[in-house]
């Protein structure tokens, strides 16, 4: 049977997961011939009537395509504090990841549960408190050689308010009604002469 994810921030509360509130998600994509590089940040926002008197330890589960590869992880605090993801064994990672949770840092721990889906533990975020998460990984394009063209695909649940997977899981509400709720932009580079740039899935 496969594996269902819900995607987005999420905090474990009496044994159920909550989504926290996610405000915006902005993502550029450099393309060049048969290749991407794609940086993608969303902003989420812990609301102050959570009434936990600690900080809570949150999981944030991102969907990529099954040929990526993750370059950069950045959490970026309220007061710009930034945690760098950096490469480390996977028990060195976790002493590191709880050496800092202990000491009321603002820490976070990536693992890859899938070839297509990473999480990331997120700890010590405060009431109130909003954080930005930034990615960045490189991508292969599919060719499409019957008409000639290089499809670049963002994963759905990017754009989607990044709300529950497939199956029925809690999706990650959303305080913004605003129009510029989600922002996408691209740079296209191409050896050969690039004859039209159109959108299957929008107009």
């Amino acid at each position: 049977m496969p594996t269902h994810h819900a995607f987005g921030l999420f905090y474990l509360h009496e044994a159920r997961s909550v989504p926290i509130n996610l405000l915006d998600v902005a993502a550029f994509a450099q393309i060049k011939d048969l290749s991407a590089q794609v940086t993608i940040k969303q902003r989420y926002q812990l609301p102050k009537t959570v009434t936990l008197n600690h900080p809570v330890e949150a999981s944030y589960t991102f969907p990529i395509p099954a040929r990526a590869a993750v370059s950069s992880f950045v959490l970026v605090k309220q007061d710009g504090t930034r945690v760098i993801g950096v490469v480390q064994e996977k028990e060195e990672a976790k002493s590191t990841y709880n050496k800092a949770k202990s000491e009321g840092k603002l820490a976070s721990l990536m693992v890859q549960d899938t070839p297509d889906v990473f999480t990331v533990s997120v700890g010590n975020i405060l009431a109130g408190e909003t954080v930005t998460v930034e990615l960045v990984y490189s991508t292969e394009l599919t060719e499409d050689e019957e008409t000639d063209s290089v499809r670049f695909h963002l994963p759905a649940h990017v754009g989607a308010r990044y709300g529950a997977s497939p199956v029925s899981a809690p999706a990650a509400s959303s305080v913004s009604t605003d129009s510029s709720f989600f922002i996408f932009s691209a740079s296209i580079e191409s050896y050969s002469p690039i004859s039209k740039i159109s959108s299957p899935s929008h107009t």
